[in-house]
């Protein structure tokens, strides 16, 4: 797994390792972290997820960031802002490239963002649960403009 989050990681020095790894027999997949200032737009989800796919490295999530320490107010995007970039950034792209998920690693279990239900409401499904009722639970909740995490104590 590797965790390219920006087209000008892929290095020379880089890909040369990935193909390395390759030459093993090696399954190479990319994890992305979506971040505000950093890879936000469109464009620049699909110009990394062409390149890796161009590198024989499979997009396998682009992850929500994480409200951590230092990061939170600093490179967290917005849910709603985030779905436009997804589904902007797979309307570029063909095949493989658009195979990824969007979703977070929330406490509760691992969520993928589905998208918009209405303006004010998005749908998420359950890719793993804690809970083994959850397990592929899809769910539907009510977001603000701002909102850029699921509450750790979220009401199912």
């Amino acid at each position: 797994m590797t965790h390219y989050n920006h087209p000008r990681e892929l290095t020379e020095e880089s890909l040369r390792s990935i193909s390395l790894l390759q030459e093993t027999g090696a399954v190479i997949r990319n994890q992305t972290v979506l971040l505000k200032g950093v890879n936000d737009d469109p464009n620049t989800i699909a110009e990394l997820f062409s390149k890796l796919t161009a590198n024989g490295i499979m997009p396998y999530y682009l992850f929500q960031c994480r409200p951590v320490k230092g990061v939170k107010d600093q490179f967290q995007v917005p849910f709603k802002e985030g779905v436009d970039i997804v589904d902007k950034a797979k309307g570029m792209l063909n095949g493989l490239a658009k195979s990824f998920r969007f979703g977070l690693s929330h406490v509760t279990g691992k969520i993928e963002i589905i998208g918009m239900a209405d303006p004010n409401k998005m749908i998420f499904k359950y890719i793993q649960a804690k809970d083994q009722k959850n397990s592929g639970r899809i769910f539907i909740r009510e977001i603000g403009e701002e909102e850029a995490w699921l509450p750790e104590n979220m009401p199912l």
